[in-house]
C-alpha cells in the first residue's frame, strides 16, 4: 500500500466534511472539485454523472467554470464521448491535440509523456456498474508519476461513487415513503368518504394503482376515456393524496371556452393582448401554481394555446400573449380526453411534441359497459349518498336490478348518477321497479344505449332546472304552489331545490316580491 503524503490526507480529512451535503449532489460534486483545485495542482476539472439507463449524461460540474456556465453543461467531452468512456469502466487519458480520450494501458502509459497529456479520468461506479466518469488535466506536477495522480485520482472516483450511492439510496427511500403517503392518503380519503373510487372490477384496480403511482410523483398525466367516466374526479382525486394537497386544484375546460369563443374563429378575439383563449389559459395556469392544473377535453385547445402548455410542461415557464416577460411557474399538469387522442394526433389536431409530454403516465378509464360488475357497488354509494343529503331511503327491485344490469349506460358514471338522482326526485316511494326506469332509460332498458348519453344526462339535468325556475316565477317564488303546478309533492320541489343549488335565489326572489 503507497504512503499517503500529508497533502493527500488533508485532501481526504476536507472531502470527508462533504458526505454531510450528499444530498445536494451537484453541490457536493462541485466542493469536490473546488477541494482538488485548492490544495493540489488541478486548474479544470469534471464529473460528470449517467442516467440510471446508463445511456445520456445527466449531471456535469466543472472546476474554474461559473455555477451559470454549469447549467450549460460546459464540460471537456461532449456527452456521447463521456457515455462511450464511462461504459468501458476503465482510467483513461486524452493527448494534446487529440480529442478522443484513449484507454489507458501498460503500453499507453510506458509511453506517456506527462507535458503533452491534457485530461486523466477514471470511471465513477455504483453498486459495480458505471455511473459517470471524474477527469482533471492534473493532481501533482512533476517530478510525480502520472501514475500517482491516476492512484489518487481513482480514491476520489470512489468517493463520489460512495456519494452517489448515498444520494441515490435516499433518493428511492423518499420515492417509498412518498408511495406510502400516497397510499395512506388514498385510504383515509376512503374511509373519511372524501373520495375515492367506486369499483370492484380488476380494471378499475389497475385505475387506482396506476392513479397511485402517479400520484407520488409530480410528472404530467394524461387520463384518457368516454364521456362521464369519472376522469375529472380521479384527477382532482390524484391531486388530493399528492403532496400538492394543500395547493390549488384548477380545472379549465378547454371545450367549453373554446365554445364560447366560437369555434368557427378557433378562440380568435380582438381583445388587447391577443388570443382570447391564450389569455384565460394563461391565468388559470397562474391560479394553480404550487398545485395542480387540470385541463380537459385537452383536444380543443388551440395551437398557440397547446405551444403555450407545452412551455409550462418543459421549463415551468409560462409567457403571456403580447407580453415578452416570463414568469417562473409550479404547476403540475393533468390533461383529460374524451377523443381518441392518437388520432388527434395523426390528423394534426394535438401537438405530437404536447402528446410526447403528456402520454409518459397515461391511464385510460374503462367505460362502465365494460365492467358491469361495478355498477352494484356504485349504485349502493349513491343511494347511500342521496340518503344522507336528502333522506330518502331508495332500494330497487330485482326487476329493476335486472333492467339496469342490461343497460348499455352510454353516458356511464355521469347518466347512473342522473338517473339516481331523477329518481329521487320523481318518486315517492322508497322501491323502485322496472316500470319507473323505462322513461329514464330511453323506454327499451334493455340491453340498448342512447347516443351522446352523458351530454343527454347534462341537456336533461339543465332542462329540469329550467322548468323548476319557471314554474317558481310564475308563482311568485312560492314553492308549494310551484310543486303544484309541476305535479310534484312539496318534498320532491324542496329536493330539486336544493339539487340545482337554487336555495339563496329563492330566498332573495321570495323577500324581493314582498
Amino acid at each position: 500500500m503507497h504512503e499517503i503524503s500529508p497533502l493527500k490526507l488533508k485532501v481526504l480529512s476536507e472531502l470527508g466534511g462533504i458526505v454531510g451535503r450528499a444530498l445536494r449532489l451537484e453541490r457536493a460534486l462541485y466542493e469536490v472539485l473546488s477541494v482538488l483545485g485548492s490544495h493540489l495542482s488541478m486548474k479544470h476539472g469534471t464529473i460528470s454523472l449517467l442516467n440510471r439507463e446508463r445511456t445520456a449524461v445527466v449531471s456535469c460540474v466543472s472546476h474554474n467554470h461559473s455555477m451559470r456556465d454549469q447549467s450549460k453543461g460546459m464540460c471537456r467531452l461532449p456527452d456521447s464521448e463521456i457515455v462511450k468512456t464511462a461504459l468501458k469502466g476503465q482510467p483513461f487519458v486524452v493527448m494534446e491535440g487529440n480529442a478522443a480520450p484513449v484507454t489507458l494501458d501498460g503500453a499507453v502509459a510506458r509511453r506517456l509523456v506527462r507535458q503533452k497529456v491534457a485530461m486523466l479520468g477514471v470511471p465513477v461506479m455504483e453498486h459495480g456498474r458505471e455511473a459517470g466518469l471524474v477527469a482533471v488535466d492534473r493532481l501533482f506536477e512533476s517530478p510525480v508519476s502520472i501514475d500517482a495522480d491516476m492512484e489518487f485520482l481513482s480514491m476520489i472516483a470512489a468517493f463520489v461513487g460512495q456519494l452517489v450511492c448515498l444520494n441515490n439510496a435516499v433518493a428511492e427511500r423518499m420515492d417509498e415513503l412518498k408511495r406510502e403517503n400516497v397510499a395512506l392518503r388514498y385510504r383515509v380519503s376512503g374511509e373519511t368518504r372524501k373520495g375515492y373510487v367506486v369499483a370492484r372490477s380488476a380494471s378499475m384496480s389497475e385505475v387506482e394503482c396506476q392513479m397511485e403511482q402517479v400520484a407520488a410523483s409530480d410528472e404530467p398525466v394524461l387520463i384518457v376515456g368516454e364521456a362521464g367516466v369519472g376522469k375529472a374526479m380521479l384527477a382532482a382525486l390524484i391531486h388530493d393524496i399528492s403532496e400538492r394537497s394543500r395547493h390549488p386544484f384548477v380545472r379549465v375546460d378547454c371545450q367549453a371556452v373554446w365554445q364560447s369563443q366560437g369555434n368557427a374563429a378557433w378562440g380568435k378575439s380582438p381583445l388587447a393582448g391577443g388570443d382570447a383563449f391564450a389569455v384565460h389559459f394563461a391565468e388559470r395556469v397562474e391560479a394553480s401554481h404550487g398545485g395542480t392544473l387540470c385541463v380537459e377535453h385537452m383536444e380543443f385547445l388551440p395551437p398557440a394555446v397547446q405551444a403555450l402548455l407545452l412551455r409550462v410542461l418543459q421549463g415551468q415557464e409560462l409567457e403571456r400573449a403580447g407580453c415578452n416577460l416570463v414568469r417562473r411557474v409550479d404547476v403540475r399538469v393533468i390533461a383529460l380526453s374524451d377523443s381518441d387522442i392518437v388520432q388527434d394526433v395523426r390528423m394534426g389536431r394535438v401537438s405530437p411534441e404536447l402528446y410526447g409530454m403528456l402520454a409518459g403516465s397515461q391511464i385510460h378509464v374503462p367505460p362502465l359497459r365494460e365492467r358491469k360488475e361495478d355498477l352494484s357497488a356504485l349504485l349502493n354509494h349513491l343511494i347511500a349518498k342521496v340518503d344522507r343529503e336528502y333522506g330518502r331511503h331508495l332500494s330497487f327491485g330485482a326487476d329493476a336490478l335486472e333492467v339496469l344490469q342490461r343497460y348499455d349506460w352510454p353516458g356511464n358514471v355521469s347518466e347512473v348518477e342522473m338517473v339516481v338522482e331523477r329518481l329521487a326526485s320523481m318518486t315517492d316511494g322508497e322501491r323502485i321497479g322496472a316500470a319507473s326506469l323505462m322513461s329514464l332509460l330511453g323506454g327499451e332498458g334493455a340491453g340498448t344505449g342512447r347516443k351522446g348519453g352523458a351530454t343527454g344526462a347534462a341537456s336533461l339535468k339543465d332542462m329540469e332546472r329550467k322548468e323548476v325556475l319557471s314554474a317558481l316565477r310564475r308563482t311568485g317564488w312560492v314553492q308549494y304552489r310551484a310543486a303544484e303546478e309541476l305535479g310534484l309533492t312539496p318534498r320532491q320541489m324542496g329536493y330539486r331545490i336544493r339539487k340545482f343549488g337554487l336555495e339563496n335565489m329563492v330566498a332573495s326572489e321570495r323577500a324581493r316580491v314582498r
